[in-house]
């Protein structure tokens, strides 16, 4: 499916989406980057301030977005096609590069550490990763090993099947579509497969 007709992409850090606050300087707003709760001084989970992102050092694709997310929020990003949605989620992943952008201004912090110049590989490591508008599963392979290709950059058999524990346990239909050809399942339950093998 293309953009604008269906499912779009997602970011997913356990388990929150995004709100933004388009113009917003976010660093202004909370000069010491932490947020006030019931008088504990509580850093944001994910603060994306004043980015500015460009494709092929030329193409200005998107200006001054700021948001932020704390811990246990649910929020997500809404606007119109080309509004700069896929771009921003594509910055905080660290997905830019792939595509010739790049972030040129501002910066991004996952739990108070600078990542807009960090690679995807880490980004993912650090619990943050995208799953991607459409049904990005490998048709010919189980829905488990589907995961566990996913989960690649997890070394730690032990973590590893932790990690797998925990995907069964937020998408319980998966348990019973552990052995089913990735191809075959629903498009709901493929991003589901998708999203918990990163």
């Amino acid at each position: 499916m293309g953009e604008g007709e269906g499912e779009g992409d997602m970011l997913c850090f356990t388990p929150t989406l995004i709100l933004p606050h388009p113009g917003e300087d976010i660093a202004l707003l909370f000069s010491s980057l932490k947020t006030i709760f019931i008088g504990v001084e509580v850093e944001p989970l994910l603060l994306v301030n004043n980015i500015e992102v460009i494709y092929h050092n030329v193409i200005l694709v998107l200006k001054g977005m700021s948001l932020q997310v704390n811990d246990g929020q649910i929020v997500a990003i809404l606007g119109n096609n080309g509004a700069g949605k896929s771009t921003t989620l594509k910055a905080i992943s660290g997905l830019l590069d792939s595509e010739d952008g790049e972030v040129t201004d501002g910066f991004i912090n996952f739990q108070g550490e600078r990542i807009d110049k960090t690679s995807p590989e880490k980004i993912v490591r650090m619990g943050i990763f995208q799953v991607m508008e459409g049904r990005r599963v490998f048709g010919d392979l189980t829905v488990e090993e589907n995961l566990v290709v996913g989960g690649h950059t997890n070394q730690n058999a032990k973590k590893m099947k932790q990690d797998m524990d925990m995907v069964f346990r937020y998408f319980p239909r998966l348990v019973q579509r552990r052995d089913t050809l990735a191809g075959y399942i629903s498009g709901e339950n493929s991003r589901c497969s998708s999203s918990g093998g990163d």
